[in-house]
């Protein structure tokens, strides 16, 4: 009789490690889940920290672009300005010297007691 108990005991055994088993698996289905769910969530904030960071990088290259546009528009309205600076003091200098000429003919002729009439 002890056999058959011993018998008994093996099969009761197997059973209780099948059951064992059975538990462990599904546990590990379970946490492997989890882990799938949570893999999800953090890739999908993942994707969102990307796209968020993807419209800073193109609002920060429009941006960019505005600022060069506008600093490109700034060195020709600077160098348009520079030119008519240049221009006015041409001019400037021109009638200077047209001025001084004229006056020194004035001068010239206080000098020799002509008073504009010959």
């Amino acid at each position: 009789m002890s056999e058959e108990l011993t018998k008994q005991d093996l099969k009761a055994s197997e059973g209780r490690i099948v059951k064992l088993i059975g538990d462990i698996a599904a546990r590990s289905d379970q946490r492997f889940a989890e882990v799938i769910a949570k893999s999800d969530e953090r890739f999908a904030a993942m994707e969102q920290r990307f796209a968020a960071s993807d419209e800073r990088f193109a609002a920060m290259e429009r941006n960019l672009r505005r600022a060069f546009s506008l600093g490109v528009r700034e060195a020709r309205r600077e160098r348009r300005w520079r030119r008519e600076i240049d221009e006015n003091i041409t001019w400037l200098s021109a009638a200077q010297l047209v001025t001084e000429e004229k006056f020194q003919g004035l001068l010239d002729a206080l000098r020799r007691g002509e008073n504009g009439h010959k």
